[in-house]
């Protein structure tokens, strides 16, 4: 079972944590296993305590879509300009910022936030819209 599983390795990481506090690794890796097993706020707690040179623009991505998907978007907005504040060019970061400020009534935000994902990437013009 994978949600057994990533719970197991989950556990094994707060171990590892407890004995090396303030790992960017281990974090990461509560991070990012936070997402999988759907404990979001634990992931945004464990990104939290990364420092500036260790935030991951794809981890803050996933966090962001997973709230994103939870009816979260205000949240979302703000992991996704974090992610692209770490990765201007991240034309996914952008493209989701719109959707998820489109969703908050930024429509102008939203469509500027499109214009330069579309930029970035032309081929998520097709792909998306």
């Amino acid at each position: 079972m994978v949600v057994g599983r990533s719970r197991r390795r989950l556990t094994s990481l707060e171990k590892a944590n407890s004995l090396k506090p303030g790992s960017a690794e281990i974090l990461r890796g509560l991070a990012a296993l936070s997402v999988e097993t759907n404990d979001l706020d634990g992931a945004i707690g464990y990104q939290a305590k990364l420092s500036a040179a260790d935030r991951s623009p794809e981890l803050l991505y996933n966090i962001a879509i997973a709230l994103q998907d939870t009816n979260r978007p205000e949240e979302a907005a703000k992991l996704y300009q974090e992610a692209i504040g770490l990765n201007p060019g991240f034309a996914e970061a952008h493209l989701n910022l719109g959707h998820a400020l489109k969703s908050l009534g930024r429509h102008d935000e939203a469509k500027a936030s499109w214009d330069i994902a579309i930029q970035t990437k032309p081929e998520l013009a097709t792909d998306y819209f």
